[in-house]
């Protein structure tokens, strides 16, 4: 500092006017800088109370909420797995977010899809095959099998006390000659359905009042259990087979008599091996004659000679006879000629 002021006065009076003139005009900037920066600060802040009417309505206004739900990456077909690569998760608001939602990819992969799904859509459980029995009749069918149809009825069909979820064995009745073969033709078959309905017991059709009012008591009585109660009318019995088995059972179909046999609920063996039974006839069949009788022949008649007149002419004791015979000449009309013969 004492040098600082041993060169000021040093320094020569024009020296020093210059030097106070250019601090004067350096305080004069900084004092216009502030000036202006508080005036500029004053003018943009608001008033208190509408700070206070802004802090009000930030605390009043909720914050939205977002959530992650699954949409479709691409066009999804019906019936088609929701493999991975066709899901994905996005980040919604959750006021628009459907109620039944999937939130995780894990709850839908590897299901079918009930109907057409497009890119963008927020993937929903009703959207989705849950389990095989939300696809109807074609999801109680196993993966491995195809359905097939038979024609039944209350002897072949157990009396209709088989019922669609059972598990029944097939009988081929083939008879022939004087013998009737009875094999085992398939065993532990699913059924699928009795006469078009899947589990449902079906009533009788023959438009019988008495029958449907007795049908309606039944099914208000608690006494009547429906897991016991046989189905009327069975005629149509539909198994679960694999292809193979279609193609054996159709072709038995053609030789005898099926018959389905129903399987208890615990079996004590689930396969039986060389089922097969044949059983002869006691009665001899009638032997058929070989040598069949020639039709009686009209026999050939000799050709009969024209009849001839005779005349007898008898004398005393010996017999003499005239024969007059017809002859015809030339092609001429008949003439009688008469010979004498003495």
């Amino acid at each position: 500092m004492r040098r600082f002021f041993d060169w000021l006065s040093n320094l020569r009076p024009r020296q020093l006017l210059a030097l106070a003139g250019v601090a004067a005009i350096i305080i004069f900037f900084l004092m216009y800088i502030a000036l202006t920066m508080l005036s500029s600060g004053s003018r943009n802040a608001p008033p208190p109370e509408v700070e206070q009417q802004q802090a009000t309505e930030e605390n009043q206004t909720p914050k939205i909420k977002t959530v992650n739900v699954v949409v479709a990456a691409g066009n999804i077909e019906p019936r088609s797995m929701l493999v991975s690569n066709l899901l994905e998760t996005q980040e919604m608001p959750e006021n628009m977010v459907p109620q039944d939602a999937v939130t995780d990819i894990a709850e839908v992969a590897n299901k079918p899809a009930r109907e057409r799904i497009y890119k963008g859509d927020v993937i929903t459980h009703a959207k989705v095959y849950q389990n095989a029995a939300m696809a109807g009749f074609v999801g109680s069918i196993p993966p491995d099998c195809r359905a097939v149809s038979i024609a039944i009825n209350d002897i072949t069909g157990v009396s209709g006390f088989a019922k669609p979820g059972d598990y029944v064995d097939v009988l081929l009745i083939e008879a022939e000659n004087n013998k009737v073969t009875s094999r085992l033709l398939l065993q532990d078959v699913l059924l699928l359905s009795i006469n078009q309905n899947m589990g449902v017991r079906n009533n009788s059709d023959n438009g019988n009042n008495n029958n449907n009012n007795n049908n309606n008591n039944n099914n208000n009585d608690p006494s009547v259990n429906p897991e016991t109660t046989a189905i009327a009318n069975p005629t149509m019995a539909t198994l679960a087979l694999r292809p193979e088995e279609v193609m054996m059972l159709v072709s038995a179909t053609k030789l005898g008599d099926i018959y389905l046999m129903l399987r208890p609920l615990v079996p004590q063996s689930d396969y039986i091996t060389g089922a097969q039974y044949v059983m002869e006839s006691v009665k001899t069949p009638a032997q058929s004659e070989t040598a069949q009788t020639a039709p009686a022949q009209t026999p050939v008649q000799a050709p009969v000679a024209p009849a001839e007149n005779k005349i007898e002419i008898i004398y005393g004791n010996k017999d003499d006879s005239a024969t007059a015979q017809n002859a015809t000449a030339n092609n001429n009309a008949n003439s009688p000629k008469t010979s004498v013969t003495p």
